[in-house]
């Protein structure tokens, strides 16, 4: 089929790699064939061109330049498709170079230069799955994080939780999961994540617990709390088998294992995150969101922790002391959160650049970048931690372990200070530290001292004053001479390039030459990768001690941010303890007091297990949905050890918030709004706990009023039945207050709103006890609802309220809702209060029909 060697070569390489785009370097060039080029000309925006199949026809053919690549092959992977990366392995000379493919590029394996200071984590996952329990691992390959899983239980409970823990941005599953659909639509939940069906998967886990031994040099996997858990270990090692054949063995800086327990930590599932608008904004915006309002650090890997921290607050209250502690120390000492945040600033990121260097991604440029990062922890960061009282500080304070001070002291020596970002352009190591390497370098530059000579030399013989001695990588050295002089030319000049002003001549001396110096560079290069992959192979065996200090200058970077904020803008230190509730004084949203021109209006919230549920009335626009989420986002604030917006709080622990706020469809699952809603509603009722927090926001809504009313009330009143935790409750359904007459744990609140002949005026305060008035229609005329319309709502409110149409709606709902108490009773209530002069014919009889109907269930 393909007649030239080339292109044999390439369908060789394409049969291995079928699902890959291939990547098959020719030159300066990467360059795609057949159905591939296709995909690179349409995805990249390139030009499609062919090449001749050697008398069979033409094949579409696209490029890319080698120096660009990364950002070519990212462009690919974000648009759903893997890349295999296959370079030239053999020097170019006679006949056809080697090839082999050196990486796969796949979402969950894409490390770029930008993801030095990329703020997020990059994790990929493998799952095992089946009707009683789930168990996988999880890879940041980036910084060579792993950690293994396995629970028992429910997997329409349990996927989601994982795949909202990691966001992962691929899962790999075996082909009997990639089948299934509804385990895949449970992983689906995570739309960021890529899911790839590994077709290795058996070849993986053949003997998952030799390959786990092998990797970690580990005689047990009790060392990693992995014995017995046949789940955990098959998804370990078919992860582990997986980034070795995308990275080609090159994975040596994954040097344990983690085993991850959910419990331990307040969960935030997917829902939760994105109504709360935890990390970013429902517009996919940093700005506007918690993460946005909080972060003051300095460095990328601080970044990467302190959303962490937020997406994983944690639950042990010894541990969320501990760096409240940290925090306490630095908001005392003002001027040494200033020094370190200027001290943090110029750092690099460690542990990404020992994961490029470690997966063969790393330049000379990230070497000395490592070595100066971990000489500036020693001499800039560390000795300001000097005299410090909390446990956290002092851990962080700990000096450079001997072997790594070490070769950190030796790298900046043997390193050039402004080292090359390619391994091909040499001087990557100072003069002095290698014989041989000197005694070539010696040989290029001594050349240079000959070229001069040389082209001095040339002048005088041929009388030419401008002559000059040029190089270029396609046509090596040659002697350039505008055309002006042409004339002049020697016969010995042997003609070599024509360019339009001058040409370009060649001699024998000049060829001699060519080939002892390009041969001299050549061997000064080869010899310098060499030495260049030998320092990268010591500071691999040095990445263990690399991430542990990684992880601790970016806890320190976290505390400072914790400790800047709560001076900046007036934080406390909240109260946790092991009693259930919540009692917050004046309060504040982290988020909108930073948005709102005016002063934000400050609230309290008290929640415990004898007044649970919080009722919260008021007009749209009042303030209902600021006010509970900033409640959820200060409880968050404090499990994750940072200091809280209110004036004091006192913070139970909590195992779970959940949320159910807003109106949004999921077109795409075929759930229409309300369907979304009532499954929200669903998963809370079935999860939530006595230590749960659960931010209700006008449930109901979304159906008739008079659906919306009856379900609204029996789900608030089996929250505050059930104990299902601390809810809060807000609601346009106004007669739900009556629920705190029949239940001692619900009590009434409402946002308080001024009148001002007909113009409103929102308080911004929650005060006790219900409200009755919506003001629906004075909310329409501030938002500019014409006139005409505002006119026609308000003779129909008065028609509906003269009629009494309004109160007997209500009547008829109260009773429908009241299910758990005497109906007899209450019929006889209802029937002594109704005025029959003010009720029409109609009427009586529908609501006649109505108290029959709640007498036969009784």
């Amino acid at each position: 089929m393909y007649k030239t060697p080339m292109l044999q070569q390439w369908h060789e390489m394409k049969e291995q790699y079928p699902d890959c785009v291939l990547f098959f370097r020719m030159g300066d060039f990467y360059e795609m064939f057949g159905d591939d080029a296709k995909i690179g000309s349409e995805v990249l925006h390139i030009t499609l061109t062919a090449r001749d199949k050697g008398g069979d026809g033409k094949m579409p053919m696209c490029g890319v330049p080698f120096h660009a690549s990364e950002n070519y092959v990212a462009r690919l992977v974000q648009a759903g498709y893997k890349v295999a990366i296959c370079e030239q392995v053999s020097q170019p000379g006679k006949g056809l170079v080697k090839r082999e493919v050196v990486r796969v590029v796949t979402s969950g394996t894409l490390l770029r230069d930008e993801s030095l200071t990329d703020a997020g984590s990059q994790f990929l996952i493998s799952l095992v799955i089946d009707a009683k329990a789930v168990g996988g691992a999880a890879a940041d390959l980036s910084t060579g994080q792993f950690f293994a899983f396995e629970f028992r239980g429910n997997p329409d409970d349990i996927v989601p939780l994982l795949m909202s823990h990691f966001r992962p941005r691929e899962c790999v599953v075996p082909r009997v999961t990639y089948e299934n659909s509804n385990y895949i639509s449970l992983i689906r939940q995570e739309r960021s994540a890529n899911i790839t069906c590994a077709h290795d998967w058996l070849v993986y886990i053949k003997d998952a617990e030799k390959l786990l031994k092998n990797h970690f040099h580990v005689q047990s996997l009790d060392t990693f709390g992995l014995s017995g858990k046949s789940f955990a270990i098959k998804g370990a090692a078919a992860l582990l088998g997986y980034l070795r054949y995308t990275q080609k063995g090159n994975v040596e800086h994954i040097t344990s294992i983690q085993e991850f327990h959910l419990s331990g930590h307040l969960v935030l599932d997917q829902v939760t995150l994105k109504h709360l608008e935890v990390i970013r904004t429902d517009q996919g915006e940093v700005a506007g969101s918690l993460f946005g309002a909080v972060n003051y650090t300095q460095t990328a890997a601080g970044q990467r922790l302190l959303q962490d921290w937020l997406l994983h607050p944690v639950t042990d209250i010894q541990e969320i002391t501990a760096r409240q502690d940290a925090v306490t120390e630095l908001v005392s000492r003002p001027e040494l959160v200033q020094q370190l945040r200027d001290a943090l600033a110029p750092m690099s990121d460690s542990e990404r650049l020992v994961g490029r260097l470690s997966v063969g991604l790393g330049s000379p440029r990230d070497l000395r970048r490592l070595a100066d990062t971990l000489w500036h922890i020693h001499e800039q960061v560390l000795p300001l931690l000097s005299g410090v009282k909390s446990s956290r500080l002092q851990q962080v304070a700990n000096p450079l372990a001997k072997e790594l001070l070490e070769w950190t002291i030796r790298a900046r020596e043997i390193l050039f200070p402004d080292a090359k970002p390619t391994l091909d352009e040499g001087y990557i190591f100072q003069t002095g530290w290698n014989s041989e390497l000197d005694v070539l370098r010696g040989l290029t530059s001594g050349n240079q001292e000959w070229l001069t000579q040389f082209e001095e030399q040339e002048r005088q013989r041929t009388g030419i004053p401008k002559l000059k001695v040029v190089y270029s990588r396609a046509f090596g050295y040659a002697i350039e001479i505008t055309k002006l002089h042409k004339d002049k030319v020697p016969p010995d000049y042997a003609p070599r390039q024509t360019l339009v002003n001058a040409e370009r001549y060649t001699t024998q001396a000049l060829v001699s030459y060519e080939q002892k110096a390009l041969s001299a560079m050549d061997q000064m290069i080869v010899l310098e990768k060499q030495l260049f992959m030998n320092e990268v192979h010591s500071v691999v065996a040095v990445s263990k001690i690399i991430s542990h200090l990684a992880y601790s200058i970016a806890s320190l970077d976290v505390f400072v941010s914790f400790a800047y904020s709560a001076r900046t803008h007036r934080y406390i230190r909240p109260v946790i303890t092991e009693e259930a509730g919540l009692a917050i004084e004046g309060g504040r949203h982290p988020v909108i007091e930073h948005i709102v021109e005016t002063d934000f209006i400050a609230n309290d919230t008290r929640l415990a297990p004898a007044h649970s549920l919080q009722l919260i009335t008021g007009p749209n626009m009042a303030g209902k949905s600021t006010y509970i989420r900033q409640v959820a986002l200060i409880a968050l604030l404090a499990h994750t050890g940072s200091f809280v917006p209110a004036q004091s709080a006192t913070i139970g622990v909590l195992d779970r918030i959940f949320t159910r706020i807003g109106a949004h469809d999921n077109l795409r699952a075929g759930q229409s709004t309300f369907m979304v809603e009532m499954l929200e509603t669903a998963h809370i009722l079935h999860n939530a706990t006595s230590r749960s927090l659960v931010i209700l926001d006008e449930v109901g809504r979304g159906t008739s009023p008079e659906d919306g009313f009856a379900l609204s009330w029996a789900i608030a009143e089996a929250l505050a039945h059930q104990s299902k935790g601390l809810v809060l409750f807000a609601t346009h359904f106004h007669a739900l207050k009556d629920i705190a007459q029949h239940h001692t744990t619900v009590f009434n609140s409402h946002l308080a709103v001024a009148v001002d002949n007909d113009d409103l005026i929102f308080l911004r305060k929650v005060v006790d006890g219900p409200t009755d008035e919506s003001y629906g229609i004075v909310v329409a005329e501030k938002a500019g609802v014409p006139k005409a319309i505002i006119k026609r709502a308000k003779q129909l409110r008065t028609d509906q309220d003269r009629v009494g149409k309004r109160v007997v709606s209500v009547d008829q709902l109260s009773l429908l809702a009241a299910t758990t108490h005497d109906y007899k009773s209450k019929v006889e209530d209802k029937l002594s209060q109704i005025d029959l002069s003010a009720t029409t014919p109609l009427q009586a009889l529908i609501l006649l029909n109505d108290l029959q109907a709640s007498l036969k269930d009784t």
